[in-house]
């Protein structure tokens, strides 16, 4: 310890006395940047923490926004596909249409 070391030095009592002073004042001194810097720690702790917490929620959400867009994606493609059936059998009806409306204007141009 420093005592110790003090004890066996060849110096004179009052310097001795200050040094263990100066070396007490300075285990204070470092003692309370110590704790000031272990508040820091815990302030610092508790901010990731709570941004470690809204991290998580903000990716629950992105999954769930995710979900939702995969969801009216998947509604988008059956709503074309609908869509291009729905126009498939009225192009076949207009066809259909068109055809009969020629046999009777033939009929007709026959009679």
């Amino acid at each position: 310890s420093f005592c110790t070391l003090l004890d066996r030095a060849p110096v004179h009592f009052l310097d001795r006395r200050r040094m263990a002073a100066s070396i007490d004042a300075t285990a204070a001194s470092l003692a309370s940047h110590l704790a000031s810097l272990n508040a820091r720690k815990f302030t610092l702790d508790s901010s990731i923490a709570e941004e470690e917490v809204r991290l998580k929620d903000l990716e629950a959400r992105k999954v769930a926004r995710m979900r939702e867009y995969n969801e009216l994606m998947k509604q988008a493609a059956e709503s074309e596909a609908a869509l291009a059936r729905a126009e498939a059998q009225a192009d076949r009806e207009r066809a259909h249409l068109d055809l009969t409306l020629d046999r009777e204007r033939a009929a007709r141009t026959d009679e």
